[in-house]
């Protein structure tokens, strides 16, 4: 998909870092949380046409150490666009196709067998959210440690694969799916591998793929960067995160390559099949009904991709927003290449309730002003994730 600017390039006057500034601080305010990094690119802005970066509070409220642009934060959910990249890459080479039943690649796993009615889910069934596996069922909790640690699937998982008992016909409606996205991750790593593993080789496929080759060198699901401590809001304070999420990492640094990657800004170099499968992510799959409730969603792989207003037109937004309830930390990334704009923003803060207060707020505040366009809410009432990525 290629990159044009729909609003006209503006001098530099250090009035957009300001309000990026005067954004991040009123959000901090309202929402009490303890730090933030925000990575801004827009291509009609001469300050931020190569990428910015506002780090802000403090990574952990005891220590008091400030976030800069090098803190790594648990990035929830927005895992769910690297799986579906790396799912995109191996389509690209050829090596798969989108329509391909995941089952033929799980079964490279020992003890798995699938079974009918699990069998007919395909590969774009999982990153769509289409496939119909719910959640997260309360005994599958802790599968993303295995993924993300490059271990077998446990029997937990693999039994689940194979006494499934979900919807037969596909695609079915949008039902949000951590579990169907630690599926696919299982099968990603499958896609690779032309012997049954011992392990899975998730991590390892990210670096050499995208990460490495993108320069996030801070972000997998072992950065040896330094880990901001994660908070919940709840009783008037923050409260410290029970635990660390079975997640990808990342800092404000590295999100802004990630950025620039997906809105192909020029200059900032991408390998062709990369690109390929970058553009691939991009293309919209469906528009599904929403389980359960009366809205669709349009999906790309791993991405939500809603209309917005843009004068009197509309205009395509790739979104994913992630929040983790064990690591206490939320994340949000959008782009919209028709307008050269990108933001994403990193906080370890679970999103605190009680001022409806998530971080697509502040992405909402900084794109509004920057594109002197109000624009709905685009988070709805299935994509804040708590458990899984």
């Amino acid at each position: 998909m290629g990159l044009s600017s729909a609003r006209p390039v503006k001098s530099s006057s250090g009035d957009a870092i300001s309000m990026i500034a005067s954004a991040v601080e009123e959000y901090r305010t309202t929402t009490q949380a303890p730090g933030v990094c925000v990575s801004v690119i827009d291509l009609n802005v001469a300050e931020l046409a190569n990428g910015y970066i506002y780090p802000s509070g403090v990574q952990n409220l005891i220590a008091g150490v400030p976030v800069s642009e090098q803190t790594v934060f648990q990035i929830g959910s927005v895992t769910k666009v690297f799986t579906a990249l790396l799912t995109a890459y191996a389509a690209v080479q050829g090596n798969v196709q989108l329509s391909d039943k995941a089952i033929g690649f799980l079964t490279r796993y020992p003890n798995v067998n699938g079974d009918s009615v699990f069998d007919n889910i395909e590969l774009v069934n999982l990153a769509t959210h289409t496939s119909g596996i719910p959640s997260m069922p309360p005994h599958l909790l802790g599968v993303g440690e295995q993924l993300f640690d490059d271990e077998a699937p446990g029997a937990a998982i693999t039994n689940y694969w194979n006494e499934y008992e979900g919807p037969s016909t596909l695609p079915n409606c949008w039902l949000y799916s951590d579990t169907g996205f630690v599926t696919l991750g299982f099968a990603v790593a499958g896609m690779f591998k032309t012997v049954a593993p011992p392990g899975n080789n998730y991590c390892e496929l990210l670096q050499q793929l995208v990460t490495g080759p993108l320069g996030m060198n801070n972000t997998s699901a072992h950065p040896a960067g330094n880990l901001a401590s994660g908070y919940g809001f709840k009783n008037g304070a923050n409260h410290p995160a029970p635990g660390i999420a079975y997640d990808l990492k990342s800092t404000g640094t590295d999100m802004l390559a990630f950025l620039k990657a997906n809105l192909k800004v020029p200059g900032f170099s991408v390998p062709t099949e990369l690109g390929n499968a970058i553009d691939l992510t991009q293309t919209l799959q469906g528009t599904y009904p929403v389980c359960n409730a009366k809205n669709s969603m349009s999906m790309g792989l791993g991405w939500q991709m809603p209309q917005i207003p843009n004068g009197s037109t509309q205009v395509q937004m790739f979104y994913k927003n992630g929040a983790t309830g064990v690591g206490g930390q939320s994340c949000v990334i959008e782009f919209v290449p028709e307008d050269g704009l990108g933001i994403a923003v990193l906080t370890n803060q679970y999103p605190n309730d009680a001022v409806k207060g998530g971080p697509s707020l502040l992405v909402k505040a900084i794109r509004t002003q920057l594109t002197n366009q109000s624009s709905p809410d685009i988070e709805t009432e299935q994509n804040i994730e708590s458990i899984d990525a």
